[in-house]
């Protein structure tokens, strides 16, 4: 399916609903919706889902009913790399050292990312695997998060009670420092519009988790199929304004790579502002991962969408560019 278009025109998301008899052959629209009606519509049925899959996998793990917890990931979570991606998160909380940390998500939606990292941290204590901050639960963490929906920001703090919640729809209200910042490669793109976004964004804090594209050939712009334009930028560009910032960023070398007949530069990695934090996080993330593959491999083998042991091997991203030849 092509998700992209690129012609300049005007491009309308919606959402339809309704029903379809075959015999004889009748279609019945119940309900139209469009642009960010539809959109708020669709994705807070498909967030609240996963928030439900999680909690029912807690459920699940509170009784050991592992195949349980397993079948339920993989037939109702929407992307296969959720767990990893949370197991990210908490690896980063876990590598600071702030009495209260702070996470920061660009574009929260519903902060369906609490219950995620608290599956992840539920297991990982079920497996004894050591924690640098045993005391950390969901519930001693700030989350604060940005995004342009009202909609969206007042539904997760009603959907989160039991945890501080902080939701921005003004940029400028974002605080200026943070923990922990993580933004989804599509937030990325819809956001940033140059290099020195990005490293706005994630300046704000000491360790940041990421994944985002660039344009190997210049910085271009088209429209989802959310409707929506969203900003490649050249790689070019914003591998010069790297050299000469002070964050390091290091990448999931065989995660990251070339796309799209080599014209997009994928990467997955992360952002922080000094080296010791760079390998706190990884021996963070490295344990995690080594350590529920061994208490639990055929699970593992389900939540994980890579057990493999090349996906924590980590490059310095000008390291990488230069392996490459970029």
């Amino acid at each position: 399916m092509n998700n992209h278009y690129n012609d300049g025109g005007e491009v309308v998301s919606y959402l339809e609903f309704g029903a379809i008899a075959t015999s004889p052959p009748i279609k019945k629209i119940y309900d139209f919706r469009t642009m960010q009606q539809a959109y708020d519509w669709f994705m807070h049925a498909r967030y609240s889902q996963d928030i439900s899959c999680y909690i029912w996998m807690l459920q699940a793990l509170s009784s050991g009913d592992l195949s349980e917890v397993g079948r339920l990931y993989q037939e109702l979570i929407h992307h296969p790399d959720d767990f990893s991606s949370n197991l990210s998160k908490w690896a980063a909380l876990q590598t600071i050292d702030d009495l209260t940390p702070i996470y920061y998500e660009h574009g929260q939606t519903l902060f369906g990312c609490i219950e995620g990292i608290a599956c992840c941290a539920t297991l990982l204590d079920m497996a004894k695997i050591p924690m640098a901050r045993p005391e950390l639960t969901v519930q001693g963490v700030a989350w604060e998060g940005f995004d342009i929906s009202p909609f969206f920001n007042l539904m997760a703090k009603q959907l989160h009670g039991n945890c501080r919640i902080q939701t921005y729809s003004d940029e400028k209200s974002i605080p200026s420092r943070v923990s922990v910042a993580f933004a989804k490669g599509v937030t990325l793109l819809y956001a940033v519009r140059s290099p020195e976004d990005f490293f706005l964004l994630f300046s704000r804090a000491v360790c940041g988790v990421f994944d985002i594209s660039f344009n190997v050939h210049g910085q271009g712009s088209l429209a989802l199929g959310t409707g929506k334009q969203v900003c490649y930028l050249s790689l070019d560009s914003f591998a010069d304004y790297y050299r000469s910032h002070s964050s390091i960023i290091l990448l999931r070398r065989n995660a990251s790579g070339l796309r799209n007949d080599d014209t997009k530069l994928y990467i997955e990695g992360i952002v922080c502002k000094d080296a010791e934090t760079t390998q706190r996080f990884i021996q963070n993330d490295a344990t995690f991962r080594d350590g529920l593959q061994a208490a639990f491999p055929e699970l593992s083998g389900k939540l994980l969408h890579r057990s493999d042991r090349e996906y924590l091997d980590w490059i310095e991203f000008s390291e990488f560019l230069e392996l490459c030849r970029l």
